[in-house]
């Protein structure tokens, strides 16, 4: 092999950005005053939910909608993997006077990786994701889903996701090897004009990117 990589870490996360343009307001009072928050995906019925308050990052720490990672590691002729998955707090609150009407996290039960029983390291190994998550707060919320394949290639020590993600949120991807820097696969805002109205219906926003580690 080109490289003698020994480990790499995928990762994958929907978020809501601190500030979308024409759909963020601000927390008029309350605990979270000061804060960005955005209507539910049925106006009329449902309240405000916070954002996560932040913009693109590669931290694996960073509230998310979502978020789904693995870590392989090369063992002699093979591979062996290791997946977790989490959906950080919601926070409902009330338009009008920023009150706290819940506080829940999602369930990350329908966000998986799939990995290759026999891993060969010699050939590109490939690994399926399938994820899916709704507000916990809303009863009948659409679902926020990514799906793909993450394409290994030791030989050429790259990485490449295709897969499809939603036009709502925002969702940001990123891969490293042995230990180093996160390298972006790819950053993709939210669609102008979209909200959580749009999600209803599956992921429709193709997205294909291959970078290289090392």
């Amino acid at each position: 092999m080109a490289t003698e990589l020994k480990s790499i870490r995928f990762w994958i996360n929907a978020f809501i950005p601190g500030s979308i343009s024409g759909l963020t307001l601000l927390v008029p009072g309350g605990r979270f005053k000061g804060s960005t928050m955005i209507p539910g995906p049925i106006p009329g019925v449902s309240d405000c939910f916070l954002t996560d308050q932040r913009s693109f990052s590669s931290s694996t720490s960073a509230k998310s909608r979502m978020h789904s990672e693995f870590l392989a590691v090369v063992k002699s002729e093979s591979m062996s993997f290791t997946q977790s998955h989490r959906c950080d707090f919601t926070t409902e609150c009330d338009c009008e006077d920023g009150d706290v009407e819940c506080h829940k996290k999602g369930s990350a039960s329908s966000m998986n990786f799939t990995f290759p029983t026999k891993p060969d390291i010699k050939n590109p190994i490939t690994v399926k994701l399938k994820g899916a998550a709704h507000n916990p707060c809303f009863r009948g919320s659409p679902y926020i889903e990514y799906e793909g394949l993450i394409l290994i290639n030791l030989n050429l020590s790259t990485i490449v996701f295709s897969g499809k993600v939603e036009p709502f949120p925002a969702f940001e991807a990123y891969a490293k090897a042995d230990g180093g820097p996160a390298v972006n696969l790819f950053r993709l805002s939210p669609k102008p004009g979209k909200s959580p109205a749009d999600l209803f219906g599956g992921p429709n926003q193709p997205v294909l990117s291959e970078i290289k580690l090392k």
